[in-house]
């Protein structure tokens, strides 16, 4: 699975999908001329659209995105994008509950309720329990990150984080246009949906390379996939190792 997976999954269609919030009203003013009303209202606009921060944080970088992620799921229009990833990050946060038998059977809850109310994607609630295990499970936390950039087995730039999610602030089109499904597919039908927006995504998610650069070479200690320099390594038993072709 390609690295640009994690960052996809973490910022798919990211601020794109959620709502801006505005001001409320200022109070009532006595009539102005045409110019000054023009003026006040570029000024208004203006005082309205804060500045994007030039800089992120590693704390701000991995908790908005599982959020913004979530978000970008659950109100994307296309649902072969939405079903397909949200299979994606199920199977991926079953991975975190081989060792933790309550997460484990959570997981299985969401499932099934997904098949009682007969729906393919999930909802925001159910997303953020997935999404906070998937985080979990690829070490995309604070503290996992930090550590690894820390420990210079990875390097983070700040700069290139806000640029991402600056770039992810409009929606792609493969979320703008409404596709239903008309039956629940197979895993073999939703790998053939994803492997179809694969070069969109990818796409989409440029502005978001070199975030995060694994700095482990092949046959050195790792923790996690994003500490692995290169996009054909990725951490086995602890050290980083080329992926099988």
């Amino acid at each position: 699975m390609k690295k640009w997976v994690l960052v996809g999954l973490l910022a798919m269609a990211s601020a794109a999908c959620e709502e801006k919030k505005t001001d409320a009203p200022p109070p009532a003013k006595p009539p102005a001329s045409a110019a000054t009303t023009a003026a006040s209202s570029e000024t208004k606009t203006a005082k309205e659209e804060p500045e994007a921060p030039k800089s992120l944080t590693v704390a701000q970088f991995t908790t908005d995105m599982p959020a913004a992620a979530c978000k970008a799921l659950t109100t994307c229009k296309n649902e072969e994008v939405s079903t397909s990833v949200g299979a994606m990050v199920m199977l991926m946060a079953g991975f975190a509950a081989m060792q933790d038998p309550a997460l484990g059977k959570e997981l299985k809850g969401i499932g099934d309720t997904m098949k009682t109310e007969k729906r393919n994607a999930m909802n925001g609630d159910e997303c953020t329990k997935v999404m906070g295990a998937l985080t979990k499970t690829i070490g995309f936390t604070a503290d996992k990150v930090q550590a690894s950039v820390d420990g210079k087995k990875a390097e983070f730039n700040g700069e290139k984080a806000a640029a991402c999610t600056a770039a992810l602030a409009t929606q792609p089109n493969f979320c703008k246009e409404e596709k239903k499904l008309t039956k629940e597919p197979n895993m073999g039908e939703m790998d053939k949906m994803m492997k179809a927006y694969e070069k969109d995504v990818e796409a989409y998610l440029q502005p978001c390379k070199d975030t995060l650069v694994g700095k482990v070479a092949e046959g050195e200690a790792c923790e996690f996939d994003f500490e692995c320099a290169g996009e054909k390594t990725a951490c086995k038993q602890k050290k980083c190792a080329k992926k099988p072709n």
